[in-house]
């Protein structure tokens, strides 16, 4: 039984690029809501601290998480000769997704 062979010579190209975009958007999304954690400074005791610090975990959690699932499922479907430029791509919309859940839980906890 020979391997199985793509059917476009760009998918894979395709997939590693997208998953280098998913990283950077990762790691500035992770930036991002840890600037945000820093709004807590003008709150004071008004702040809900367990909600901003879940927050920011949980992005922090999921963009991490979501990079390295891309990277297992890519292995796994590019070896099987799947088309395997759409796991990144949802990747990245999780990471969005999670941040601005994640941006607006913290500016809700630190409502003066």
């Amino acid at each position: 039984m020979t391997a199985p062979v793509h059917k476009s010579p760009t998918s894979r190209a395709l997939a590693l690029g997208l998953l280098v975009v998913q990283v950077l958007v990762a790691g500035a999304a992770g930036y991002w809501v840890l600037m945000q954690t820093f709004l807590v400074a003008g709150c004071g005791d008004a702040c809900v601290y367990d909600v901003v610090s879940g927050a920011w975990r949980a992005q922090l959690w999921v963009s991490l998480g979501s990079v390295v699932l891309s990277c297992v499922l890519i292995l796994v479907f590019s070896a099987r000769g799947k088309v395997t430029w759409w796991v990144p791509t949802v990747g990245i919309a999780v990471v969005v997704i999670t941040t601005v859940v994640a941006t607006i839980a913290i500016g809700g906890a630190t409502r003066v």
